[in-house]
């Protein structure tokens, strides 16, 4: 009966993110719903003509959800009082170029003034496929090492890789932001993205 041994190998590869993602929306309050509609999409042109004049391309732009309700401003003796309507858009701003950051959200914000918010920032990378092919390659290095070192305490040596599976462990290209690195421009922390892959191995066990 053959013999073997199972080991996992975990490896890891950091870059500094490449992509920058602004989820901003535009909102407005109005006294009736027409209002408010047509003031939300005079502002939201606006803006993306701001955004495109400032170097962003179509694809860089992109509507993910829109809002439309009463506004309230208190209570009174019948209730709930009515402020209007408010009126707004959520959208995903995309940006390759990180030094232009800041002066992406300073045209934003002369477009639309105070309809103006500034949701979350998520950072990324355009392609992961590198980082996550560094990170394999440590993992089974690891791999290799500790088979070796666990043959020979039991008086054996490694043979050949039976198999491998990817994916156990610390999981499979698992992007993690970690070391912070400030970016001046625009007061934000870019860290760095972290990639982890685990591969689970086996190899035979030569007496």
């Amino acid at each position: 009966m053959e013999q073997y041994l199972e080991v996992v190998g975990r490896g890891a590869a950091t870059q500094a993110p490449d992509r920058l993602d602004l989820h901003i929306s535009v909102t407005l309050v109005a006294t009736d719903v027409g209002d408010a509609l047509t003031g939300l999409a005079d502002k939201v042109v606006a803006l993306g003509t701001a955004l495109r004049e400032a170097g962003l391309a179509d694809a860089d732009i992109r509507t993910t959800g829109s809002n439309l309700g009463e506004e309230y401003s208190g209570h009174d003796a019948e209730g709930r009082r009515s402020a209007g309507f408010r009126a707004s858009q959520d959208l995903l701003i995309r940006l390759g170029d990180l030094d232009r950051a800041s002066e992406v959200v300073s045209a934003a914000l002369a477009a639309v003034g105070d309809a103006f918010r500034l949701g979350h920032l998520a950072w990324s990378l355009a392609d992961e496929v590198p980082l996550v092919d560094l990170a394999r390659e440590a993992a089974y290095a690891d791999a290799a090492e500790k088979a070796a070192k666990l043959a020979a305490l039991a008086g054996a040596r490694v043979g050949g890789l039976i198999r491998v599976t990817e994916g156990e462990g610390y999981g499979g290209g698992v992007p993690r932001l970690m070391t912070a690195k400030a970016d001046p421009s625009f007061a934000a922390e870019r860290g760095e993205s972290r990639v982890e892959v685990s591969l689970t191995t086996r190899w035979t066990l030569v007496p």
